[in-house]
């Protein structure tokens, strides 16, 4: 009996949100990616055998490996920003207004 078996690589984007990138320092959109390898038998996915989780900026390609927690809370903000256009995790402090003359 002959049996086929191996591993194949899924990817699957969570959320995509705007947030300022730690490489290149801009406000761009970013992907929450979840990677799961799967256990396949006679080309069929039967058992998970790894996941891991990272966010990818769309603007310079820099990738950040992040645990299951940091994933899911990001996953959480990212579902409840009150527009799409909305800058998640900015590292720049709020503009503060001139004083009137």
């Amino acid at each position: 009996m002959i049996l086929i078996g191996g591993v194949k690589p899924y990817r699957t984007v969570l959320a995509a949100m705007t947030l300022v990138c730690g490489r290149c320092g801009n406000p761009a959109g970013h992907r929450l990616i979840e990677h799961e390898r799967k256990l396949t038998v006679f080309f069929i996915p039967t058992v998970k055998v790894s996941t891991t989780y990272e966010v990818e900026c769309v603007y310079c390609g820099a990738q950040s490996p992040m645990s299951k927690a940091e994933a899911q809370t990001l996953q959480e903000r990212a579902n409840a920003a009150a527009s799409p256009g909305t800058v998640l995790g900015t590292v720049h402090p709020p503009r503060q207004q001139a004083p009137e003359a």
